[in-house]
C-alpha cells in the first residue's frame, strides 16, 4: 500500500468516526429530552399535580388480576417468579396483585429494551438527586 492509498484510508476513517459522533450526539438529545419527562413528571407526583396510578384496560388482564385477589397461592407463586427473574434477592414475603402487576411491567418491559429501563433508573436516580 503507497502513501496516498493510506492517506485515503486514514481520512475515510476520519469521516466514518465523525459521522458516529455525529451520530451519537443526534441521539443524545432525544435521550436527555426522555430522561428529563421522566424526571419531570416524577416531580409532579411527588407535588400531587399528577397521579400515581397507571392503568389499562384489558377484560383478560382484569380477569387475572381480580382472581389473584381470591388465590393467594397463586399470587404468591407468581411474585416470588417475578422476584427471582428479576433478580432480586430474598423470598418476597407476602404478595399482593398490585406488586404482581408492577414486577410484571418491569420484567417485560427489562426484556422488550433493556437500553429503555437503565435510561429510567437514570431518571429515578436523578429525580431522587434532586429532592
Amino acid at each position: 500500500m503507497n502513501d496516498a492509498e493510506v492517506e485515503d484510508q486514514l481520512e475515510q476513517f476520519k469521516d466514518d468516526d465523525d459521522s458516529r459522533l455525529d451520530s451519537v450526539a443526534d441521539d443524545e438529545p432525544e435521550f436527555d429530552a426522555f430522561v428529563e419527562t421522566i424526571v419531570d413528571e416524577l416531580a409532579a407526583i411527588d407535588r400531587g399535580e399528577k397521579q400515581q396510578t397507571a392503568s389499562i384496560w384489558d377484560r383478560e388482564l382484569a380477569a387475572l388480576f381480580q382472581a389473584l385477589d381470591e388465590h393467594d397461592d397463586v399470587t404468591n407463586d407468581l411474585a416470588q417468579s417475578l422476584h427471582d427473574e428479576l433478580g432480586r434477592d430474598g423470598d418476597v414475603g407476602a404478595a399482593d396483585r398490585s406488586g404482581v402487576l408492577k414486577d410484571a411491567i418491569r420484567l417485560g418491559l427489562r426484556e422488550a429494551s433493556e437500553e429503555h429501563v437503565e435510561r429510567w433508573m437514570d431518571a429515578k436516580a436523578e429525580a431522587a438527586r434532586q429532592l
